[in-house]
């Protein structure tokens, strides 16, 4: 049924059976996109222009994933559900195609994935380095504890990462576990060393 609607202004698209009422619109089920807005669509359903959505979920079916965003540039918000072994997933993906963030499984690793692996050397000097905050986000006023980005950029700029914006600048925190790691090490071997140099005066004063 098409139709025009004079209180609103507006024209209409309605499928209406005489016995059942209103039925499903079907529109190329048989293949071909759909276009509002364009005379080209490359999807099964492109819309040039922006969506106001009124819904409460957005599915993909059979366990696919739900992108959105700009997924040329490579820069989305991909939520997955299932992913790794039954984890539901939120993963934050940068122009680099990794991801950022996910929530109920880990970041890829897989060293066969990775070239040029080297050990982080003078951890604990860098972690000496790295001042921890309290701060006021200026946007809302919340009260915070973190670190300062452009601070820990001097030090360890594979955690810092240039926002889209190109005004301000992210830190990934869960980068630094590997810092704060070797740290530790770097520490300890350091303890186990004054350890042996005690040991070894007591054995002496023991004469």
């Amino acid at each position: 049924l098409l139709g025009y609607n004079t209180m609103a202004d507006n024209g209409y698209i309605q499928s209406v059976h005489n016995a059942l009422g209103y039925t499903n619109l079907l529109l190329n089920p048989n293949g071909g996109n759909v276009g509002i807005g364009t005379t080209s669509p490359n999807q099964a359903l492109d819309v040039n222009g922006n969506i106001y959505f009124r819904g409460t979920s957005l599915y993909g079916k059979n366990g696919s994933d739900v992108w959105i965003g700009n997924g040329d540039s490579g820069q989305n918000l991909n939520l997955v559900s299932g992913y790794g072994g039954g984890a539901t997933c939120l993963i934050l993906r940068g122009s680099d195609g990794y991801g950022l963030f996910r929530y109920g499984h880990g970041d890829a690793s897989s060293r066969i994935l990775k070239a040029n692996i080297t050990p982080i050397a003078n951890a604990l000097d860098k972690v000496s380095q790295l001042n921890g905050v309290y701060f006021d986000w200026i946007a809302g006023g919340r009260h915070d504890i973190g670190m300062i980005a452009e601070d820990v950029q001097k030090v360890v700029p594979e955690v810092v990462r240039r926002d889209a914006s190109e005004k301000t600048l992210s830190l990934s925190y869960d980068h630094l576990v590997a810092l704060t790691i070797e740290a530790i090490k770097e520490q300890q071997s350091q303890i186990d060393a004054l350890k042996q140099q005690m040991s070894a005066l007591e054995a002496k004063l023991d004469k």
